[in-house]
C-alpha cells in the first residue's frame, strides 16, 4: 500500500518484529531507539510497539524479513529500515518473501548507498538514511583497567574465524568473541574492551555501519579491516587491509594513549558530522 510521500506530518508507529523466542531481534534495539530519539527531537507523532502494526500510522518496520507478507502488511502503509547487505556476497535473510515486502512498501529506508542503488535498479522506492549519534546511545561506561585486550562482537563463520586465528598467533593476544549478546550485558562487556575490531562476514568487504555507528557513539576504539565503501567520510578510522590487522593490534595495544586520542576524536567527528536527527530531518523534510 502506497499513499503518497511520507513526511515529517505523518504520524509514525516504529515496530519491533520479534517473533516469540527469537532472542536476535534485540540486534535492532539501538536502532529503535535511534529512530524514537530522532522522532522526538523533531516534534513527530510517533509510538513503538513489538510486533504489532497500526493501520492509520506509518508503521517503520525494523526486521521485516522475519515477516510473512500476509502478517497485516497489505493492509497498511508501512516502511522497512533494511539492514541486511544486498546483492552478491550479501547476507542469505532477504529471500522471495522478502522482496516482495520491500516492493509492496509504502518507501524502503536503507543504510547503505550501494543497497539503496541495487533496491531503486529493482524499482522499489528506496532512500538512504544511514545510522547516526545520538546521546541518548551513549550507553557503554568505560571500565576502569579494561581487561578484554581485543574484543570481535557478531557472528564468527570460517573466514573471520580464520582472521582471528591469524591475529592471535601474531600478537600473542587472545581475542574474546562476542555474539548473541544485548542490551546492558552487550554494553558492559564493550566498556572492557581495549581494541574492538571489524572483520568481514565475506570477500565483499561491507562497512558493518550498524555495529560500527554503535562504537563510535560510545567512545570505543576500533581497528577495521578495510572496507569497499565509507559510510562516515568525516570519520577518521584506524582502516587496514585484512593482512595488517595483527600489526595494527599490536601497535595500538602498546599505546593506550594513543587508542584513547583517536577514539575520542572518532567520538566528536561521528557526533558532529553525522547527528541522527539531522539526518531524518532532511529524509522527511520534503
Amino acid at each position: 500500500m502506497s499513499c503518497g510521500a511520507v513526511t515529517l506530518s505523518d504520524r509514525f508507529h516504529i515496530v519491533l518484529v520479534a517473533p516469540p523466542g527469537y532472542q536476535h531481534a534485540l540486534v535492532f534495539a539501538e536502532q529503535v531507539e535511534l529512530l524514537r530519539a530522532a522522532f522526538a527531537d523533531l516534534g513527530v507523532d510517533h509510538t513503538v510497539a513489538v510486533s504489532r502494526f497500526e493501520r492509520d500510522r506509518v508503521n517503520v518496520v525494523l526486521g521485516y524479513h522475519l515477516l510473512r507478507w500476509d502478517d497485516a502488511l497489505p493492509r497498511c502503509r508501512y516502511i522497512p529500515y533494511q539492514f541486511e547487505q544486498l546483492g552478491p556476497g550479501g547476507g542469505d535473510f532477504v529471500t522471495g518473501e522478502a522482496w516482495r515486502i520491500l516492493r509492496h512498501a509504502t518507501e524502503v529506508w536503507d543504510f547503505s548507498r550501494s543497497n539503496v542503488k541495487l533496491l531503486r535498479d529493482s524499482g522499489v522506492p528506496a532512500r538512504l538514511l544511514p545510522v547516526g549519534y545520538h546521546e541518548r546511545l551513549e550507553l557503554v561506561e568505560p571500565r576502569a583497567g579494561r581487561d578484554i585486550d581485543l574484543l570481535f562482537s557478531g557472528s564468527v563463520n570460517e573466514r573471520r574465524a580464520d582472521v582471528l586465528r591469524g591475529i592471535e598467533a601474531a600478537t600473542g593476544v587472545a581475542v574474546r568473541a562476542m555474539f548473541g549478546v544485548y542490551g546492558p550485558a552487550k554494553n558492559a562487556m564493550l566498556g572492557r574492551a581495549k581494541i574492538h575490531l571489524h572483520i568481514h562476514h565475506g570477500e565483499r568487504r561491507a562497512f558493518q555501519q550498524p555495529r560500527i555507528a554503535h562504537l563510535l557513539n560510545n567512545r570505543c576504539f576500533v581497528i577495521g579491516e578495510e572496507s569497499e565503501d565509507d559510510p562516515y567520510p568525516e570519520v577518521d578510522l584506524v582502516s587496514v587491509p585484512r593482512q595488517q590487522l595483527p600489526e595494527a593490534c599490536t601497535y595500538y595495544l602498546a599505546r593506550p594513549e594513543e587508542r584513547h586520542r583517536l577514539a575520542e576524536r572518532s567520538y566528536r567527528q561521528f557526533r558532529e558530522h553525522y547527528p541522527v536527527t539531522e539526518l531524518m530531518r532532511r529524509l522527511l523534510d520534503r
